[in-house]
């Protein structure tokens, strides 16, 4: 696990570094996934036994495949119905569904304007077309500061597995050593790190300012 000041404390890192790669929720844009659990729990039927528990590091295999494309929002919403025992119309799912997305930290784009003019940005983002769709308007011009946006759904992959940093790297033409990786998760850091990207867990969002000041200043 990489922290900040480990990053920072090796020269060979900071010489190599190129590019910078972000995480989007968590990161740039604040979620809150205890909204989300009671938003979605409250859909569900007196008859159903299992609850939704979602969080950083746990998922119902249902969400991976819609963050991946490999089902259809129409598929996604009657998966939802069948496998929690959902009795909620396609609006009011998509409601609990995007209550999970509160929006955009205020400081972020000029942050990332500053990083720029010294670093290649790209973003990454484990996400599906109902968050992307709800975002986008409100990220308009946070997603114009990156020179490629590698959305999961979009790619196919996700994080933490490797073949998504593979797929990353080819598209930003980089070396390993050459990106930094910022993210809230731990194991996506780990995967990336275990990959010779340098990475960053970034534990409080609150912490990035300072981040960025200092990648501003080495």
């Amino acid at each position: 696990m990489s922290d900040p000041q480990t990053f920072f404390n090796d020269p060979n890192s900071i010489g190599h570094l190129q590019q910078i790669l972000f995480d989007l929720g968590g990161v740039l844009y604040e979620l809150d996934f205890a909204k989300f659990g009671e938003g979605m729990n409250r859909l569900r039927s007196p008859q159903s036994i299992h609850s939704i528990e979602y969080s950083l590091r746990q998922q119902p295999e249902v969400f991976s495949l819609f963050e991946t494309g490999k089902i259809s929002t129409a598929e996604f919403r009657d998966r939802l119905r069948s496998e929690f025992k959902l009795e909620a119309s396609d609006e009011a799912i998509d409601h609990a569904w995007n209550s999970l997305l509160v929006g955009l930290y205020g400081d972020r784009v000029g942050m990332l304007a500053k990083l720029k003019k010294k670093y290649r940005l790209s973003l990454l983002s484990n996400i599906n077309d109902l968050h992307l769709n709800a975002v986008e308007h409100e990220c308009k011009e946070l997603f114009a500061l990156f020179e490629q946006c590698f959305f999961s759904h979009l790619i196919g992959l996700r994080k933490p597995n490797q073949d998504v940093f593979e797929h990353v790297l080819a598209g930003m033409a980089a070396q390993p050593e050459q990106v930094l990786y910022i993210d809230d998760s731990p194991q996506h850091v780990e995967t990336a790190k275990s990959m010779g990207i340098n990475a960053i867990h970034l534990a409080n969002a609150n912490d990035l300012k300072a981040i960025c000041d200092r990648l501003l200043v080495n």
